[in-house]
C-alpha cells in the first residue's frame, strides 16, 4: 500500500514538474516571438519584456531543478571511479548528502532575501511585479531539490547502463 501511494506520489510530482517546466519553455518562445515581431513589424516591443523574460527563465530553470534532481540527470564528471561497490555507494551518499546541504543553505539564504525584499517594497522597474514573489519561490524550489538530493542519498543509486548513458571504452552505437 505504501509504495502504491510513493509510486503514485513520484509520478504526480515528476509529471507535474515537467509540465510547468514546458509551460514555461512555451510561455518564453511565445513571450520572444511576439516580443519580435512586435519590435520589427510594428516598433513596439512587449512592455516589460525584458523582466518578463528574466522571470520566466528562472522560473523554468528552478522548477526543472528538483526533477533533474530526482532523476539523476545531472551533468556527472568522474574524477575517479572506486571499483569496490561500497566506496561507490559511500561516495554516491556523501555527494547527494553535501547537494542537500548545499542547496538547503542556499534555499534559507535566498528566503532571508526573500523577506528583505519584501519589507522594502522591492518591484521590477517597468511592469512593478514584485521581486519578493520570485525569491520565495526560488526559495521553495531550492528547498524541494534539497530533499530531492536527500531522497538520492538514501535510495539505491541506479548504474550509468541503467539510465542509457555511455561509459568509458564502450563503443557508441
Amino acid at each position: 500500500m505504501t509504495s502504491s501511494i510513493t509510486h503514485k506520489l513520484e509520478t504526480w510530482s515528476t509529471g507535474f514538474f515537467r509540465y510547468v517546466t514546458a509551460f514555461m519553455l512555451f510561455a518564453l518562445m511565445l513571450l520572444t516571438l511576439t516580443d519580435v515581431l512586435g519590435r520589427y513589424f510594428f516598433n513596439r516591443p512587449v512592455y516589460g519584456g525584458l523582466e518578463l523574460t528574466e522571470i520566466i527563465l528562472a522560473g523554468m530553470i528552478f522548477s526543472a531543478l528538483p526533477l533533474v534532481t530526482y532523476k539523476g540527470e545531472h551533468i556527472v564528471v568522474d574524477l575517479f571511479e572506486p571499483r569496490a561497490p561500497a566506496l561507490r555507494r559511500a561516495q554516491h551518499v556523501v555527494t547527494n548528502l553535501m547537494g542537500a546541504l548545499v542547496v538547503a543553505v542556499l534555499s534559507r539564504q535566498l528566503w532571508l532575501r526573500a523577506e528583505r525584499l519584501e519589507r522594502a517594497g522591492e518591484t521590477t522597474i517597468q511592469i512593478k511585479i514584485p521581486i519578493d514573489i520570485v525569491a520565495y519561490t526560488i526559495s521553495g524550489l531550492l528547498a524541494l531539490t534539497a530533499i530531492a538530493f536527500l531522497i538520492r542519498a538514501f535510495c539505491p543509486e541506479t548504474s550509468p547502463n541503467d539510465r542509457g548513458e555511455i561509459t568509458r571504452g564502450e563503443p557508441d552505437t
